[in-house]
C-alpha cells in the first residue's frame, strides 16, 4: 500500500511539473529572499541544504500577486551550494525577471520550469509499473 501512496505521489509531481511547462510568461519583482541552512548529519555524513523562502510580485489584469515557488510542485530546496549562489546572482531583490503562472488559476506561479522529455516521463511511468507487477507476482508466489 505505501509503495502505491508512493507511485501516486511520484506521477503527481511528474504531471505537475510537466504541466507547469503550459504556464504563461509574465514580468515579475522580486520581493524578499532568505537563505536558512539546514545541517542534517546522519551515519557520521554531514549534508548541508538550504531552503529558500522567496517572494515575488507579478500583475495580472491589475491584480497583483505574490508567488513563492521556485518551481512548480517542487519545494525551494537546494542542495549545491554553486547553484544556491548562482540562484541568488539572478534572483537579488528588486530584481526584474521572468515567473511563469496557471492561466487556469493565476495564483499558482513560480519563477522557473522544469524541461522533463516525454520520453523521460514515459520511461519513468514505465519503471515504476514493472516495479509493481514484480511486487505483485512476489506476493502472488508467497500466497500461493
Amino acid at each position: 500500500m505505501f509503495l502505491l501512496l508512493v507511485i501516486v505521489v511520484v506521477l503527481f509531481l511528474l504531471y505537475r511539473l510537466q504541466k507547469s511547462n503550459e504556464w504563461i510568461e509574465i514580468q515579475a519583482e522580486i520581493q524578499e529572499v532568505t537563505v536558512q541552512e539546514n545541517i542534517v548529519k546522519e551515519n557520521n555524513i554531514k549534508s548541508v541544504d538550504y531552503i529558500v523562502d522567496l517572494s515575488f510580485k507579478y500583475t495580472i489584469d491589475y491584480k497583483e500577486y505574490i508567488g513563492t515557488k521556485i518551481y512548480a510542485g517542487l519545494p525551494n530546496v537546494f542542495t549545491d551550494k554553486n547553484d544556491l549562489d548562482t540562484f541568488l546572482q539572478n534572483n537579488a531583490v528588486w530584481t526584474k525577471v521572468i515567473a511563469y503562472y496557471d492561466y487556469n488559476n493565476p495564483e499558482d506561479s513560480a519563477l522557473l520550469r522544469v524541461q522533463i522529455p516525454y520520453f523521460a516521463i514515459v520511461l519513468i511511468i514505465t519503471v515504476i509499473l514493472w516495479i509493481w507487477y514484480g511486487i505483485l507476482q512476489v506476493n502472488k508466489l508467497m500466497w500461493d
